[in-house]
């Protein structure tokens, strides 16, 4: 956070100084304070982003209910840890943008990275334990079997 705090305050020190307080007023306050609680432009309802993400993030959008839920009920503690971290990402800047009065589809780039790891995960665990269930279950049962048999 300090050096994020470093750099941008790197430039933005000098150039307030350099543009006086009209663009202090004018960058801090008009175009990101006032921008989100009023929404000059592209004004839509709280609600916008429930069907503009979904369409944005087809197809996997389908399964994203499904990670979020597989998430919740894993196993152990810490795993869910995981997929909390995730999720509150997802949440907070959904809900963060939903309520701004301006709405743009771009302002949700951010939950894609949230949003393809939990679906990624989903189906990998999906995919690759599945397998191994079946592996354990099939193959390795009726390799016994049929060893038991030969024998």
């Amino acid at each position: 956070m300090l050096l994020m705090l470093a750099v941008v305050l790197s430039w933005y020190i000098p150039a307030v100084l350099k543009g006086g307080s009209s663009y202090l007023q004018d960058t801090l306050f008009k175009h990101s304070i006032a921008r989100y609680s009023q929404g000059w432009a592209k004004v839509r309802p709280f609600y916008y982003y429930l069907y503009t993400f979904p369409v944005s993030f087809l197809p996997w959008a389908i399964f994203l209910p499904a990670a979020f839920l597989y998430g919740r009920f894993r196993e152990t503690l810490e795993i869910r840890k995981k997929y909390l971290f995730l999720f509150v990402w997802f949440a907070v800047i959904f809900l963060f943008f939903s309520v701004s009065k301006g709405k743009r589809a771009l302002y949700l780039l951010p939950l894609f990275p949230a949003a393809a790891i939990l679906v990624g995960k989903l189906w990998h665990d999906l995919i690759f334990v599945s397998v191994d269930v079946i592996r354990r279950r099939w193959v390795s049962v009726h390799f016994m079997d049929l060893w038991q048999w030969v024998s």
